[in-house]
């Protein structure tokens, strides 16, 4: 899908008096793999100067998601933002059996720019669980005080949820979440029947826990909003020759 730029337009920051920004903690949860939007909505969340990005999670469980995230962080300039990736790691690619026409880019990004990554080539095993991660992060922030960007599935949601206390916090998922979470905006469903890929494509058990089961706010970016817009030509063609989501965009399109 091609709406993760729209997606991003609902939370990236806002300005708050005359002259005065307010930078908004954002944790990214993405499925890194398939689609190229996915690439598009990291490139305006790590290059926007409202966005504090706090982790970025993986929720497919593949190698080269968290090489190509790791090579993203690094050429956009925050090689310190802690990255996970769902288990167990598989060495999967992208292969479009559905319509036989899109490219895989994830592995090509995590080769090309692997230069600027933290992670060494073809070793992922340096990312997070994250469901860790989560409780990590949250547990270091002011109450309230963070969004939870959901731009895939929701596996790494759910795991959450559904966690204990431990070395970062005595404090439930569920109930972490509760403290420290303003928001959970999510890029998945559709109006008003509700079916949409990021819901039943990978793993609907999870979306149902999740959806059914949040403690607090959730707002809902649904396929509608996005289909029909297009992202990403003007960047093919006007963008810098060594980006990376601009090579992501040709290899895949």
């Amino acid at each position: 899908m091609h709406w993760s730029l729209i997606f991003f337009g609902f939370f990236a920051g806002w300005t708050l008096g005359a002259g005065h920004v307010h930078r908004k903690k954002i944790f990214i949860d993405t499925d890194l793999f398939s689609d190229v939007d996915d690439a598009g909505a990291l490139l305006l969340a790590l290059t926007h100067n409202r966005a504090d990005i706090l982790g970025i999670n993986i929720n497919y469980p593949a190698m080269y998601s968290g090489l190509a995230a790791s090579s993203l962080l690094g050429y956009y300039g925050h090689p310190d933002v802690p990255l996970g990736v769902k288990r167990p790691l598989s060495n999967d690619t992208y292969f479009d059996d559905y319509i036989f026409q899109n490219g895989e880019y994830v592995s090509k990004v995590a080769y090309h720019w692997r230069g600027n990554a933290s992670l060494p080539w073809q070793d992922a095993s340096g990312t997070w669980d994250p469901v860790e991660l989560y409780r990590k992060v949250l547990s270091e922030q002011d109450d309230h005080s963070v969004t939870i960007a959901s731009i895939g599935f929701l596996d790494n949601l759910s795991g959450l949820l559904s966690s204990s206390g431990d070395a970062y916090s005595k404090l439930s998922g569920k109930d972490l979440v509760t403290a420290k979470v303003r928001e959970l905006v999510v890029m998945g469903g559709s109006y008003p029947s509700g079916r949409e890929y990021n819901f039943f494509g990978y793993n609907a058990t999870a979306v149902a826990h999740v959806v059914n089961t949040w403690p607090g706010a959730m707002i809902f970016s649904g396929g509608e909003l996005g289909e029909r817009v297009m992202s990403g030509a003007r960047l093919t063609v006007e963008g810098p020759d060594e980006d990376p989501v601009r090579a992501a965009y040709q290899w895949y399109t």
